[in-house]
């Protein structure tokens, strides 16, 4: 329904968001929002008999239509007060020229017409619908166009909300990583600091001791040797008088002369203990104050998979080609060549190293307590396992869910580094060499969690390396 601008005076409120002319038959929603009652109902039978509102999308269990009286007498009374005043722009049933019903919608012109129209030679070839299917096949796609809109600002307000959680939790986050680094450099330039005095502090009382005790000696040497010049001139002056009782004197001084001379005393500082390698000694004493210090780990022959070989110090495992007698229990592991080790963790924060220089393919990573040990099983956080793998020789994967997440190592890493925050949920692991990042992944824990290895088969020859978790003196 075709509307003239002096229409829009009316405002928003007599005008239906549906077909956007003046409100036929106006009803109220659950939302309280009007719409004309045949455009609310065809509306609800496009998207299938959904009972939701055009403008807002909020749902209902049913859709109830109240009548709206005032709106429509109001709607009635502006139609009959405008008709008069604007019959030459109003919408014309009867065609001019002929005096016709304009039942037909000429689609090349765009233009009403009627049955004699369609004839002349002025729409020769145009083509022609009917004014009903055409009117209804506008508002069909109206409605679609309607309904697409909808559902797009209703995707849109989805995500729009998505992505200010996430910059309000990525503000949070960083204010976070920013106190907690703070926090441990705070902690490391206090311990340099604190070490740095000290030494100061005992530098400064070697030297201060060494001095007083030089400058002691000094004034002795400095006595002694006015003694000595005094001593001098009055064994001159005698000699020079050559009588028998001055001779007789000078004979008698020389037991003064045996009187021990101070010697230079020495006022070096140990050079060993203030010019040695400081930064060393200060770095092996730092271990104390790092956390998590790195932990050296044992194994667990418990859960060790027959197929595999223990260290005596159970530090390292290796697959070898006999299968060893172990008694089958719930923890061991009985067809993937797989080991935990001894400790697990509820609480802290923990990290160690695994050495993986001479393989060619491992698993390495954390697992929950409750995990399957038993048959084929597929290492995947869903299945309780954290974990990092090497294939082929040179194929990184983070074995995340449902697909793995390739890692582009330029350089093959030694040793692996395994980072687990229980409370903060974080499993990170890390080239131990460089501590360069390689992959984090981010859960819930709430059962223990025990770190995992895995050597894999020697099935191509070149893979019967052990794993080996490094140890940290």
């Amino acid at each position: 329904m075709a509307f003239s601008k002096e229409d829009v005076s009316y405002g928003e409120a007599l005008i239906c968001p549906i077909c956007l002319g003046l409100f036929v038959d106006p009803v109220l929603v659950h939302c309280d929002r009007n719409f004309c009652r045949s455009c609310i109902v065809a509306y609800r039978k496009f998207q299938g008999g959904l009972a939701c509102c055009p403008r807002c999308c909020e749902e209902a269990p049913e859709l109830t239509l109240q009548p709206n009286r005032v709106l429509r007498n109001v709607v009635d009374k502006i139609r009959r007060l405008t008709s008069p005043q604007n019959g030459a722009q109003a919408e014309r049933s009867r065609c001019e020229e002929h005096d016709e019903k304009l039942t037909l919608v000429c689609e090349t012109d765009g233009k009403l017409i009627c049955p004699v129209c369609r004839d002349s030679k002025h729409h020769k070839q145009h083509t022609f619908r009917e004014r009903i299917e055409f009117i209804t096949t506008c508002k069909n796609k109206g409605f679609a166009f309607l309904t697409s809109l909808n559902l797009k600002m209703v995707s849109l307000k989805d995500a729009l909300q998505k992505q200010e959680l996430e910059i309000a939790q990525t503000k949070e986050m960083g204010c976070n990583l920013i106190c907690h680094i703070s926090q441990q450099f705070a902690d490391l330039h206090k311990f340099l600091n604190e070490r740095e005095q000290l030494l100061m502090e005992k530098l400064e009382d070697q030297v201060e001791n060494n001095l007083t005790a030089m400058e002691r000696n000094l004034t002795k040497m400095r006595e002694a040797l006015s003694s000595t010049e005094l001593d001098i001139a009055d064994i001159k002056a005698k000699l020079d008088r050559s009588d028998l009782t001055s001779l007789k004197d000078v004979s008698c001084w020389r037991d003064r002369f045996s009187e021990e001379t101070p010697t230079v005393t020495s006022g070096s500082v140990c050079l060993g203990t203030f010019k040695g390698p400081l930064q060393y000694k200060v770095w092996r004493e730092m271990k104390q104050i790092i956390h998590p210090v790195p932990l050296a780990l044992s194994l667990d022959p418990q859960t060790v998979n027959p197929w595999l070989i223990l260290s005596e110090d159970l530090t390292s495992v290796r697959v070898t080609d006999t299968k060893q007698p172990l008694p089958d229990s719930s923890a061991r592991f009985d067809v993937c060549v797989s080991v935990l080790a001894i400790e697990g963790f509820t609480e802290g924060t923990h990290y160690w190293e695994v050495e993986v220089s001479d393989k060619t393919k491992w698993d390495v990573g954390v697992a929950r307590e409750s995990i399957n040990r038993k048959g084929d099983i597929a290492l995947k956080p869903e299945n309780g396992y954290l974990a990092l793998s090497l294939s082929n020789g040179n194929r990184y994967c983070a074995l995340t869910s449902p697909t793995v997440t390739t890692l582009p190592l330029r350089v093959k890493p030694s040793r692996i580094g395994v980072y687990l925050d229980y409370e903060g949920g974080q499993v990170s692991f890390y080239t131990a060499g460089d501590m360069s990042h390689l992959y984090t992944f981010t859960e819930t824990f709430a059962e223990r969690m025990f770190p995992y290895f895995c050597p894999c088969l020697n099935d191509t020859g070149d893979n019967g390396a052990p794993l080996a978790v490094c140890l940290f003196s």
